[in-house]
């Protein structure tokens, strides 16, 4: 295999010479053939211009394929960095009013966010028909306007409601939306999904 090496040398009247050596790849050091010729000057400039659009277009394609990958690996990092701070729960976000939504989450999802807690849980079901492990507050869901006292006052604060069924968790979570709070969750199911799913459910009476 060859490898061309292009020497230029520059005369007087503005011709430019360009020596192709071909060198052999087993021995660089010696030379198996010369050719020469000349080009203009101003000729060989614009071939040179040329070349340069060249790697600079290349050069251009590079970035904008390398700025494709780390904007898609960016994404993927935040991705990750949100599923985590939730115990990789996304649920689904029902919307309640223009820009305002709580999120719904399956018995799954809220097991995974039990085991690094980072929220409020709160029962809302009446009358009491079991709760589950690590409840803070038992608020009936029709009165947490009455029990807002007992609510954090940072309206950012992650809530999570839950009853039997949802049908009341559901309303908390709609009561709460409108309070102003920002960042609701409610058991999609209740209870009942919750046992279903083969989690424990606590009955203290």
């Amino acid at each position: 295999m060859n490898f061309p090496q292009k020497i230029p040398y520059f005369f007087a009247k503005g011709e430019v010479g360009v020596v192709f050596q071909d060198v052999k790849s087993e021995d660089r050091g010696s030379v198996r053939g010369v050719h020469s010729f000349f080009l203009p000057a101003d000729q060989l400039l614009q071939h040179s211009k040329g070349d340069f659009q060249m790697k600079r277009s290349r050069l251009r394609v590079f970035l904008c394929i390398m700025f494709i990958i780390f904007c898609s690996t960016s994404m993927q990092n935040v991705s990750f960095l949100l599923a985590s701070e939730t115990g990789g729960a996304k649920g689904t976000r029902v919307t309640v009013q223009e820009g305002s939504y709580y999120t719904c989450i399956t018995p799954e999802e809220l097991a995974g966010m039990l085991k690094q807690k980072d929220f409020l849980f709160v029962n809302v079901h009446i009358p009491y028909e079991g709760e589950i492990e690590k409840t803070d507050l038992f608020i009936p869901y029709n009165e947490i306007e009455k029990n807002i006292d007992r609510l954090p006052e940072n309206m950012n604060s992650k809530i999570v409601v839950y009853c039997k069924t949802d049908r009341m968790s559901v309303i908390a979570a709609h009561t709460l939306v409108k309070l102003g709070y920002k960042n609701i969750w409610s058991l999609e199911g209740g209870m009942d999904s919750w046992e279903k799913a083969g989690y424990h459910l606590i009955n203290k009476e």
